[in-house]
């Protein structure tokens, strides 16, 4: 049976195609192929490796044709500045419902944190995913997602571990998180101008992080630079 890491393979035999016509995306081929029982979700693990890779492929490579919806275009085509956070919760609360369509998972559902869990002083931008599980419909994967402008230079790194990490994955008792940058190239600080640096800085404290509490947490970042930016 195929599986996610087949997914490689086949975006390899699909390169030379590149050349010559706009090739078929590489899920939607492992979905012809069996892959929508593959892709079908038995584990958490499993439902935050097709997120993740969802997000790191499909989201990543073409949100820089969309970041016009993100930011908003004023009367005379200029950008405008960036939104609050809640409009990349909801830009990538749209695209996972995307990835988990072509895995057939039907009975997804998305949450906002601030409908499911007690909200408290502050409102981060938080999603959670629900899925039933293929082997137990009784059972319901749970994966926190929490999303960043990285010109947010106060919590743009912390948050990875003490919001998303500490208070939705440790304390809620979870084993999987995932942390999705806007990278929008401001901020005060060279880290959060430069993706190479700030990538490096989220690999460092989610490593410490696994390696203290046992848990997985994966940060994605997504291009969200504009013309003007």
């Amino acid at each position: 049976m195929l599986s996610l890491r087949d997914t490689d393979s086949v975006r390899q035999l699909l390169a030379p195609l590149h050349r010559a016509v706009a090739p078929p995306d590489a899920l939607r081929v492992l979905d012809a192929l069996d892959g929508a029982r593959a892709l079908r979700l038995r584990s958490v693990a499993d439902l935050y490796e097709l997120v993740k890779r969802g997000l790191e492929t499909r989201v990543a490579l073409d949100t820089p044709n969309y970041v016009e919806l993100l930011r908003g275009v004023d009367s005379e085509g200029s950008n405008r500045k960036w939104p609050h956070e809640r409009s990349l919760q909801a830009y990538v609360h749209l695209r996972i419902r995307e990835i988990l369509a072509l895995s057939e998972q039907h009975r997804a559902d998305i949450i906002h944190r601030e409908v499911h869990e007690a909200a408290g002083a502050d409102r981060p931008d938080f999603v959670l995913v629900r899925v039933q599980a293929v082997t137990d419909p009784s059972v319901s994967l749970e994966l926190p997602i929490e999303v960043k402008w990285s010109h947010n230079s106060k919590e743009c790194v912390s948050a990875l571990t003490e919001q998303l990490g500490r208070r939705y994955v440790v304390e809620k008792n979870r084993t999987h998180g995932l942390y999705v940058v806007g990278f929008t190239g401001g901020g005060k600080s060279k880290m959060h101008r430069d993706p190479g640096l700030l990538a490096a800085a989220l690999d460092a404290d989610r490593a410490s992080f696994e390696a203290e509490h046992g848990v997985r947490l994966g940060a994605v970042m997504i291009p969200c630079v504009g013309s003007d930016s």
